[in-house]
């Protein structure tokens, strides 16, 4: 707990180098501002969040301007930011804390043992955070067709490292005996899904192959938490920019490199008219979320969401009332329980 008016809810992202962790954040915050509409409580970035998210959004418009699109450009983490969203009614709030760090961390040969420290500080946030993010660049998983690419697409989403990382967050859960929410959210999912602009419709093709990629991550955390009630894995898809469409994936081998080593992949995607941001299905998460504290309160059990629902029990009543509202938005048909 921060202090009177403020409460801390941690959340843990796993994705590996520029998977478009901070484009996530940014539709989370813009769709979380429209299911919030109308109501007395808002949702905002702050502090050091306010200018990261501006200026990822402007380097986003900049970019759809001039008609062709470059995820990679947009750049990506250099060093460990904690986004805040402040969910809020007058003084009173509850900060969304969503750590973000070099997608590279997650392999040792590539995060440097100068690093060690701050990644021992990540893990331990990771440890104690009951939402576990997992964003999928959705485009590596749907453009790999041949035998290197699939091999390719393992290394370059980092399933095994992910996969070790989950396993050791839902042994805390399963040990401090406390629920835990899995969120697997793949994204740029925009050239995937026809209900948003969209030319073609591949969502179920989508959710196999997402499924068959992540289900060593999906058995690890569900042998840890065999014993322990309140897990819930879910598959949420996330347009989150909503007006581009991908044009071209290419595959290719380093310059110098042997035939078993890994492939570069890049995507080039086009601008759908008139070219103006609509993400969509990352709502959904905030939703579950305020779903698992609602679910967890019932169980009377003890822990940080007790003390949440306690937190909000006391006083809180217009904060509690949108937590207990967003609980009950349909998560709609794109959004599958795993």
């Amino acid at each position: 707990m921060s202090d009177e008016g403020n409460i801390e809810f941690k959340v843990a992202i796993l994705g590996p180098r520029r998977v478009g962790k901070t484009s996530l954040i940014t539709a989370l915050l813009s769709e979380s501002q429209k299911l919030l509409a109308g109501t007395p409580v808002s949702i905002a970035s702050v502090g050091t969040t306010e200018a990261r998210i501006a200026q990822h959004k402007n380097d986003l418009r900049g970019s759809l301007l001039a008609g062709e699109f470059h995820p990679g450009a947009l750049g990506g983490t250099q060093a460990p930011f904690t986004f805040t969203l402040s969910m809020s009614v007058n003084k009173t709030a509850i900060v969304w804390a969503i750590l973000d760090y070099p997608g590279g961390w997650l392999d040792a040969r590539t995060r440097g043992s100068e690093n060690d420290a701050e990644w021992e500080r990540c893990k331990r946030w990771i440890s104690e955070s009951p939402v576990l993010l997992l964003p999928v660049d959705a485009s590596v998983l749907m453009e790999a067709t041949l035998k290197r690419e699939k091999i390719t697409a393992q290394h370059l989403l980092q399933i095994g490292q992910t996969e070790e990382m989950a396993r050791e967050w839902a042994k805390g859960r399963a040990v401090a005996k406390q629920p835990g929410l899995v969120v697997i959210a793949p994204v740029k999912c925009e050239s995937y899904f026809n209900d948003n602009g969209g030319l073609v419709d591949k969502n179920e093709e989508l959710y196999r192959r997402v499924v068959q990629a992540y289900k060593p991550v999906i058995d690890a955390v569900r042998q840890e938490m065999s014993g322990t009630t309140g897990l819930s894995i879910q598959y949420h898809p996330v347009d989150t920019f909503g007006c581009v469409e991908l044009q071209s994936a290419e595959w290719r081998a380093p310059d110098g490199s042997s035939e078993q080593a890994p492939l570069l992949f890049s995507a080039t995607y086009i601008v759908r008219p008139p070219g103006q941001p609509n993400p969509k299905g990352a709502g959904g998460i905030l939703v579950s979320i305020c779903r698992q504290i609602v679910e967890a309160q019932s169980g009377k059990g003890r822990g940080f969401l007790s003390e949440l629902w306690a937190w909000l029990t006391g006083g809180k009543r217009r904060l509690r009332q949108a937590v207990e509202d967003l609980s009950a938005v349909p998560l709609g048909n794109r959004v599958r329980m795993l």
